[in-house]
């Protein structure tokens, strides 16, 4: 944790400082980050509907996020194209393994 944030302050976005300022310079003018110190707030928002939450584990010199999968319900597909979908929430599979799952083929 950055010194001078606390636990709470950092699940809430209240606060922002950034650990290494330069790298994250960087990473914003390569468009790899959009904007600083929004994630915590973003991934909470994407998990405010969901039974299942983040799960922060916040020590003194790192912090453990655990993000849990959430089943999403696809609109506009097959229904061979969502139970693939659902077979895979479980492992990777190759093609072949699938279509002996579902019975169709590839």
């Amino acid at each position: 944790m950055p010194k001078g944030l606390s636990k709470e302050e950092y699940l809430t976005g209240q606060l922002s400082i950034l650990r290494n300022p330069i790298i994250a310079n960087i990473f914003f003018r390569l468009g790899l980050i959009e904007q600083f110190s929004t994630g915590i707030q973003r991934i909470l928002a994407a998990y405010a509907d969901s039974k299942t939450q983040p799960q922060f584990s916040i020590f003194e010199n790192s912090i453990k996020i655990v993000l849990p999968v959430v089943k999403m319900e696809l609109q506009g597909i097959s229904e061979d194209a969502n139970e693939v979908y659902s077979i895979l929430q479980s492992a990777p599979l190759s093609s072949s393994h699938i279509s002996q799952l579902v019975k169709i083929r590839f």
